[in-house]
């Protein structure tokens, strides 16, 4: 739910670097 709510563009790299 949290990689949900962030799906913005600054977010999406970082959901792949954590």
């Amino acid at each position: 739910p949290m990689h949900e709510v962030t799906f913005s563009t600054d977010d999406k790299p970082k959901l792949l670097s954590q």
